[in-house]
Order: structure tokens, then sequence, then C-alpha cells
């Protein structure tokens, strides 16, 4: 039998045994490989990926085993498909704890279609088993280490179950030792640390006295993709060798802790990573029990809130000062635009701003709307607000006939412009009479009564620029 024929199969015996019907397995034409890569990893001990087509054995060129059971240490399996293959994963065997990809959800089977990018799927199974290595010297009591939950009482190399997803928190116990430092593994504080158990085995070193500390054990590497999605604009950054303007795909090994960073490009705004992280522009995945990311970026169509609070601060006859409370704005305010009687008239970055050229003791509708980096205004918020009053203008005086007649004084006054005149008059330095007229532009007469006697008379004039003063003499008939 041929060898490609003997592997189908078996694979059909393997399936048959699992309970899954019978696959049809294509098999290519010897040295016609096929250019996309699918890595299949199930995590967890006695857990079975079925899959569907099997595909090419990237290892050998021959057709694959249609269950991948590779599942501990530095093992996968790894498939071969034309591009665009569309591939099922079945998890089997132990209790399945889910998927590595978002393109695959829940407990269910998961179709994913290969692409040109190598692509891997975590499957993880539970119980998954934490190893702890502990390196000290051989005399006397050992050193230990125990765990939150308990579990863990291990004094040498050990290895214990616990649910995949679990939190465990390490302890070391010197017993007479000395606690040298948490190798590898885990997030030390001071003599504990702590763990999530996402893989199998999944390893902790410890050391204590001058032992060698305990080597690190291989775990399988796997292709990490971010996929941008979205009518935005942005690109994805990480250590590690990632600077995404698009989809890309690096290889990391499992266990790796990852901090993406998004940033989004001018009047775009970046709006998540697709569930695994909040919308913050940070994200910390671990690699392995994440495979696959997706950052969304979209247009800015959001405006900023309207300004709040806006006041007029101060006006003189030629112009008007308000101000406001900042805007909010779901990316950031650039700055503000300014209306005078609905027009905008100006711009500024801050929450203030004066108006000017303006016309004295005029009304004004004064207004503000607040900009962000897309171009996106907000709803306008405007007052009204007054110039101070105009200067008056210099009154120009004229006294055209002061006349006497018994007890009556009579003076004829022109005057530019409506305005009061103030009259007294005083009698050896003494003022016996004071009177104010109201006067309007042109001829004005102003009648006074007074005893029989000589007097100073002196006519002031609002906004006239000299006071007018005569001489007169009252007498009896």
């Amino acid at each position: 039998m041929h060898v490609a024929t003997r592997i189908v199969s078996a694979a059909i015996v393997r399936l048959a045994a699992l309970g899954f019907g019978v696959l049809v397995l294509a098999v290519p034409a010897a040295g016609a490989l096929p250019s996309g890569t699918l890595q299949i990893a199930p995590r967890g001990q006695g857990g079975v990926i079925v899959v569907n087509p099997p595909g090419i054995n990237a290892e050998t060129g021959t057709p694959a085993d249609a269950v991948c059971d590779q599942s501990s240490g530095d093992s996968s399996c790894t498939r071969l498909y034309d591009p665009g293959t569309k591939v099922t994963l079945t998890p089997s065997g132990l209790v399945f704890a889910g998927w590595s990809d978002p393109d695959c959800s829940g407990h269910d089977p998961c179709t994913v279609t290969v692409g040109t990018d190598p692509r891997t799927v975590v499957g993880t199974f539970t119980p998954l088993r934490l190893q702890v290595l502990v390196g000290q010297n051989s005399s006397g009591t050992s050193a230990k280490v125990t765990s939150t939950p308990a579990g863990v009482d291990c004094s040498d190399d050990c290895k214990t179950k616990f649910p995949a997803g679990t939190m465990i928190t390490l302890h070391a116990v010197p017993n007479g030792h000395t606690f040298t430092r948490w190798a590898f593994g885990c997030t030390p504080n001071g003599m504990d640390c702590t763990v999530t158990l996402s893989d199998d085995p999944q390893p902790v070193g410890v050391s204590f006295d001058n032992a060698q500390p305990p080597g690190q054990p291989a775990t399988i590497k796997v292709a990490f993709q971010v996929r941008k999605r979205g009518n935005g604009g942005g690109t994805v950054s990480a250590s590690g060798g990632i600077a995404c303007p698009g989809n890309c795909t690096r290889q990391f090994t499992f266990g790796t802790s990852l901090k993406l960073d998004a940033h989004a490009d001018e009047g775009s705004v970046f709006t998540g990573w697709g569930g695994v992280c909040r919308q913050e522009t940070s994200c910390t995945v671990p690699v392995g029990p994440v495979t696959a990311i997706t950052a969304t970026f979209a247009h800015d169509t959001t405006p900023p809130t309207a300004p709040t609070a806006l006041a007029v601060t101060t006006v003189s006859k030629s112009s008007v000062s308000i101000g406001w409370s900042a805007s909010s704005d779901n990316v950031g305010v650039t700055g503000y635009a300014t209306y005078l009687n609905g027009s905008a008239v100006g711009s500024t970055t801050d929450v203030a701003y004066t108006f000017g050229n303006l016309a004295c003791a005029t009304a004004y509708e004064v207004g503000v709307a607040a900009l962000d980096r897309a171009g996106n205004r907000s709803a306008r918020t405007a007052v009204t607000a007054t110039t101070s009053p105009c200067a008056a203008a210099v009154v120009t005086v004229a006294v055209t006939r002061v006349s006497v007649k018994g007890l009556h004084i009579a003076v004829v006054l022109r005057v530019s412009r409506a305005t009061r005149a103030h009259v007294t008059l005083t009698r050896g330095g003494r003022k016996v009479l004071a009177r104010a007229f109201s006067l309007q532009a042109g001829s004005n007469t102003l009648a006074l009564t007074a005893a029989p006697g000589t007097y100073r008379l002196t006519i002031g004039v609002d906004g006239a620029s000299k006071v007018v003063t005569r001489t007169v003499v009252v007498k009896r008939k």
C-alpha cells in the first residue's frame, strides 16, 4: 500500500474510534505542496482536536492524520493547505476550555480560513499541569514550594493538575535554607509569586541557596496575528517586532506576555480590541492562550460636547471678552471657533476670546463651538453682550442774550445737542440760587427770579468744554 494511502486509512480508523464520520481526504500531486500554513495546538493531556480536512503534514509533506493530539511541551501539529481553504477544528477528549482565536467562540467546533500568512489555533483542555522546578542543595531539610489554592507541595520537580485558567499563588518555604529567587514562569512578590495556568505543562522555576537555578523547559512557538478592522486608519505596535499598518503575523514562544499599543491616524479613533481588552489603547495579552487579536479603527464622527458656562467677562466701547468651561471629546478637543452674530470670525485653543473692532452702545450675539482633530464641530453656545456707551461729543454753547426785567432774569442759550445746564447766582461770594435745566438742541430760554442786587451768573453745560459767566444787575421797577 502506498504511504499516503496508509496514512489516510489510519486517520479514518482514529476518527471512527472517536465517533466522527468518515472524511474524504484530498491528496495533492507529488511535489506540489500548498503554501498556506495552519498550526494546531491542543494543550492538555488527553486533549484531541479533529481536523477536517486534515491537510498535508508540514514535516513530512505527506497527507496528515485527521486527529491532532500532540499536546505537551514543544509539540503541535502543523498542516499545509491551499490559501482560502476552510478548515473545521473539533475538540474532543478532556473538558474543552476554549479557543485562542477570536474567530472561534465558546466550546463549539471552529472553522478558520487558511491564508498566506502562518496561522495558529490553540485549543485549551482542562485540567492542565503546573510544573514546579526547584533548585536547591541536597543537605539537611529540604526547602519546598506550596500553593494557594492547595495542591502544590514540592521539594523537588513536580507536576500538579488544576483547571485551565486557574490563578495560582506559589509560596516559597525555605525550611532553614535561603530563598534566592523565582527563576521564571510567574510574577514574583517576595517569596510568593502568581501564575495563571494556560499551558501544559506550564513551568515555574525557583532556586534556594547557591544552587544552580533550574532551566526553563521548551514549549511551542506560535504565530500571533494582529488583524486591523474598520473604516479608519491606524497602526499597532509592540516589542518583539510588531509594527502593523495593516494585518501582520509574528512568531512568539507560548506564554509570552505581549503589550500592544494602538495608534489612531489623524481623523480616526481607536474603538477596541475585539473584546480581549477594553477600549484603552494599550492591551497586554499572553501569547498562546491568545493567538490573534482584532484592532478596530473608525473615522471619528463624534463631535465634542458644547462649551458650557459661557459668560461675558469684560466689555468696552469697542470690544467684548467671553470665557467658558472646556468641552470634552472621545479623542480630544483641538480648539474653539468663535462667532459674532452667527458668523464665524476667529478661533482659539484657550477657553477665552475677545471680539474687537465693535461699535459702541451696540448689542451683539457672541458664541463659541468646540472642534476636534477630525474637524467635527460641537453645537454652538451663545450669549448677548452690549458694548459700553459711546463717548458724548463736545457740546458747543452760545449765549445769545441775557436780559433783566424787574426781578426776572432771562438767558437765551443755544447748544449743539440735548443736554443739561446748571445755573447759579452768587453775591458777595455766597451762592444764593442754583437751578438745573434740560436743554434741547438749538435755542433754549432759561428763566430765573432774584432779589434786587448785583449777581454773578454762572452757566455750566454737561458736555461743554467751558463755563459761561455774566454779571447781572436786578432792580425793582
